[in-house]
């Protein structure tokens, strides 16, 4: 009940007696504000005229919140902290448009974005009941459209490190757009590049790509370790190929150094025949 009242009702905010609203106020649109508290009163009646005693929102469930048509809340920004956690807790979007003086509007925005958060298994923390985060997936609605509808079946992975208090990795995803562009597909924060991590998200990553063919795909990286053994084992029949880009740095690396070599490498690898 209380998302459909979000959806489609403005919830309204009733000044107590201590007070107005809060000075974060959207007041943008003070076109509307003027005659917003008539219009709500039309639609919905006035407190006197529905006789009704309204439920007061106690702050000691902001982490938890049970939301309910009619609610009463002391200000502005108590009611969209409540918003956020409510929609956090139910796992939907949700974005907040227009406002005025008495009203706050909520809608769910990048609908059918896929995020997964993961936790260590099997850990609880003693002092504060909670688990350990791992690993957060993120792919948004319209990237991912936007990549199926338009864009070539390739893309290529790569990971970073996440530096100073965060630390761990990030992984991405990016595909190539018609103007031969880079075009992000999705991307995840993880403990680090390993086996797991990568087979982790290379699955959702096929989820989201709706890939049922993979032999139809092609698929690019480097040599880093546990992509190689991820990617067989997600997409056993993908092309994949590698970046010449990190061949020419193992190379340097090794023994292989010099102008030539680099030439040489370069022109075998843009050639179109075997010869």
């Amino acid at each position: 009940m209380a998302e459909k009242a979000m959806e489609n009702q403005a919830i309204e905010i009733r000044r107590n007696e201590d007070g107005g609203p809060d000075s974060d106020v959207d007041n943008s649109d003070k076109d509307d504000a003027a005659n917003s508290k008539a219009e709500f009163e039309s639609l919905h009646g006035s407190d006197e005229e529905q006789g009704m005693q309204y439920p007061v929102f106690d702050t000691k469930h902001m982490d938890n919140p049970n939301l309910e048509i009619g609610m009463v809340f002391s200000s502005f920004r108590k009611f969209k902290a409540a918003v956020r956690s409510w929609n956090i807790k139910k796992g939907k979007p949700f974005k907040f448009v227009k406002s005025d003086k008495i009203r706050v509007r909520v809608r769910r925005s990048n609908l059918g974005t896929t995020v997964v958060m993961k936790m260590v298994d099997g850990y609880c923390d003693t002092s504060t009941n909670r688990p350990k985060f791992q690993r957060l997936y993120m792919c948004f609605t319209a990237v991912r459209e936007g990549f199926l509808a338009r864009c070539r079946p390739l893309f290529g992975l790569d990971g970073t490190f996440l530096k100073k208090s965060i630390r761990g990795m990030l992984l991405i995803s990016v595909g190539i757009d018609p103007n031969n562009g880079f075009f992000p597909i999705a991307y995840a924060a993880c403990e680090g590049q390993n086996k797991d991590s990568w087979a982790w998200f290379l699955n959702l990553l096929k989820e989201d790509l709706m890939i049922k063919r993979d032999y139809e795909w092609t698929l690019m990286s480097n040599k880093q370790k546990g992509i190689i053994q991820a990617c067989e084992s997600v997409f056993p029949n993908v092309d994949h190929r590698f970046c010449v880009k990190h061949l020419q740095s193992n190379w340097s690396q090794a023994i292989f150094k010099g102008k030539a070599l680099s030439n040489t490498l370069w022109a075998a690898v843009k050639a179109t025949t075997t010869a």
